[in-house]
């Protein structure tokens, strides 16, 4: 055979080739039209149904999950349609909610896979039978669309579905799928109530697990109200862990500590329908719960109540960056900053007015001190009940400089005795001891000072500070309570009360 003829022969072999080759891809392609796992285009065939947002009453979903109905509720600034989930119309939602509502306005289909489908073998096949979801679209005329979606084509490119009431299988959206899954928290935008630090704090909850709890509350009863003005501005009390009036809540607790709280910040949603808290660290007991009840007065006078409640779990990330969050009884879960810890407080010591509560020394008449076991009288006479007054030191417009002062019954010096009164004032307690954890302290009870007064009412008042340690006195502020002292500011105080006794006048 000539070089000729087996040229011939070769090319005429690569035509047949080719032209096998394109007649497998052709009969694949017809063979994949005719199958529902198959789709190989996007064009839009045909619109199933449209609607106008005005005139429809409700979009219901129905899946594995269970049954969302979306509604009408409102309008927005623009006179746009607003939709809510039924039963929760107060919830923020998320972009993921249009999606439906465009479906339920426009369906369309970009495929005819099959017709007369009624076996059920077949329906099954294609995940109808027994659908992933179905959508149901309520028009105010009361009529209804019925939409069936099932599996996707197994290229993923469609989703099959079919109408109520027509056996036509159609190939349609491949994302309607996702809508087997879909549920209520799903569609919930994760939100945090914001904390309103220019309103009045009302209350206010914190504890850490495993710690005592500090609740506190607005009283207006402590507001000593004078002619002129408010004298006492701290308007907080304990509710718990403390009782009494001897401890009082930081007289700032309003101004410095609520204000300069703040509000959460959302990093991730973790779990948006959550069953099991614990894993979390957001169950029964959290790791650190906050609950703050803040007021506002409306246009009538009357007071108007917000409560957030928050919950604080495990922290996580690299650099445990961030904590687990949960809003009161919500079952949303959410990752926060932990930094937003920086401005809590969750011991309840961190609350506690760091002086010692007495009254004013204006409030007082007489007392006594005891010191290494003698004890010394004083007695204060103010100006409207004695002519003595030039026996005291240089006058001033001050109540306090317009009294004598007199220890032993033997006037001393202004200045000095009100050093001594400032001075134990300002013993600080540095830590707590509660007698249900540590039992009671063991002081020192001959190295003791005991501070006795009588207020001008009659009322009686004894404090007493006990030697603990080389470093420490302690004191008993209530039955299973006690406070410890630095001994540098009790020491302070026997100093001016000893310069006390020295300044006598005459």
């Amino acid at each position: 055979m000539s070089k000729k003829k087996k040229l011939i022969l070769m090319v005429i072999a690569v035509i047949v080739l080719i032209a096998a080759v394109i007649a497998v891809v052709r009969y694949n392609e017809y063979v994949a039209s005719q199958q529902p796992e198959e789709s190989s285009s996007s064009i839009v065939l045909k619109n199933l149904f449209e609607n106008e947002r005005e005139n429809i009453e409700s979009i219901n979903l129905n899946n594995q999950e269970g049954s969302i109905t979306i509604i009408p509720n409102g309008t927005d600034s623009n006179g746009a349609v607003q939709w809510a989930i039924q039963g929760h119309e107060d919830w923020t939602l998320t972009s993921t909610h249009n999606n439906l509502i465009s479906m339920a306005c426009l369906f369309q289909v970009y495929k005819e896979i099959e017709t007369d489908v009624t076996d059920e073998s077949r329906l099954e096949e294609f995940g109808l039978l027994n659908p992933t979801s179905t959508v149901t679209i309520t028009l105010k005329d009361g009529t209804q669309q019925i939409v069936r979606i099932g599996n996707l084509s197994s290229d993923q490119e469609y989703t099959f579905c079919m109408m109520e009431g027509d056996n036509t299988v159609y190939a349609c959206n491949a994302t309607y799928n996702s809508y087997a899954t879909l549920t209520e928290e799903g569609l919930r935008q994760a939100t945090i109530t914001s904390l309103d630090t220019e309103a009045q704090l009302y209350s206010l909850f914190a504890q850490k697990k495993g710690d005592r709890a500090v609740m506190l509350e607005y009283d207006e009863t402590q507001q000593n109200v004078s002619e002129e003005n408010v004298i006492l501005s701290n308007e907080y009390v304990f509710v718990q862990p403390y009782s009494g009036e001897h401890i009082q809540v930081l007289s700032d607790v309003a101004s410095t500590y609520y204000q300069n709280l703040t509000t959460p910040t959302i990093v991730e949603t973790i779990e948006a329908n959550c069953s099991d808290f614990d894993q979390y660290g957001l169950g029964d007991e959290p790791e650190y719960r906050e609950t703050i009840v803040s007021r506002t007065t409306n246009s009538d006078g009357e007071y108007e109540y917000t409560t957030t409640d928050y919950l604080f779990g495990y922290t996580y990330g690299e650099n445990d960056e961030y904590i687990y969050f949960r809003e009161g009884d919500s079952t949303l879960v959410m990752g926060v900053e932990v930094s937003c810890l920086d401005t809590r407080q969750f011991e309840p010591f961190s609350f506690v007015n760091k002086l010692v509560y007495l009254g004013s020394v204006n409030d007082i008449q007489s007392g006594s001190i005891t010191v290494g076991g003698e004890t010394h009288t004083f007695s204060i006479r103010r100006a409207e009940t004695t002519a003595q007054t030039s026996e005291a030191t240089e006058s001033s417009s001050t109540e306090e400089d317009l009294a004598t002062y007199r220890v032993d019954d033997t006037l001393v010096n202004t200045d000095a005795f009100l050093s001594m009164y400032q001075n134990f004032l300002s013993i600080p307690p540095e830590y707590e001891i509660w007698v249900e954890d540590e039992g009671v302290p063991s002081y020192d009870e001959s190295d003791a000072i005991e501070f006795r007064i009588v207020y001008n009412d009659g009322t009686e008042e004894t404090i007493r500070y006990y030697r603990l340690s080389e470093f420490y006195y302690v004191t008993q502020v209530q039955d299973d309570l006690w406070f410890a002292c630095g001994s540098s500011y009790v020491e302070n105080f026997l100093e001016a009360f000893n310069e006390c006794l020295n300044a006598k006048v005459g």
